[in-house]
């Protein structure tokens, strides 16, 4: 009867630390909670929340309420708009837009690439839309980079 209670108190004490250690690796080691945000999450289900998790540089969990996950780190935002998955590479979006809106004619410089170019952008477009911007300058044609050095040129 004794070993009986030995074993029966030895596989407990493996069972509670066993739960321990799942507990502990529950937490990411390199993890980051975003909380008391303003989130916007570009999801139409659920646009806004005020927390974000981030583990290993990746977002894993967006919500809502005080009811944190835990995190080895964590930042109040006090309020402050968050947008997550935005990456500054240095776009210029009005002019990234307006090429997305208009024609980009920056490698053209025969006149068939001309036509398809206006063609496809026309068929894009709402019947009645103008064809704006281009920013056509046709430099492989004056044989120089949009640089404005000379370039191809035989001597």
């Amino acid at each position: 009867m004794e070993t009986k209670a030995k074993n029966l108190l030895l596989s407990l004490t493996i069972l509670f630390l066993f739960g321990s250690c799942q507990k502990e690796s529950e937490v990411a080691k390199d993890s980051l909670l975003l909380y008391n945000a303003k989130v916007w999450t570009g999801n139409d289900a659920q646009p806004w929340a005020n927390w974000v998790l981030i583990e290993n540089d990746i977002i894993k969990k967006v919500g809502q309420g005080s009811n944190y996950p835990s995190a080895t780190e964590s930042i109040n935002l006090e309020g402050k708009h968050t947008l997550p998955g935005f990456n500054d590479s240095h776009v210029h979006f009005a002019n990234a837009g307006a090429l997305l809106l208009g024609i980009n004619l920056l490698d053209v410089n025969e006149d068939e690439l001309f036509i398809e170019r206006v063609s496809e952008t026309a068929a894009r477009l709402p019947k009645g839309s103008w064809i704006t911007r281009g920013d056509w300058g046709a430099y492989e044609a004056w044989e120089m980079g949009s640089e404005g050095t000379a370039r191809n040129r035989q001597a």
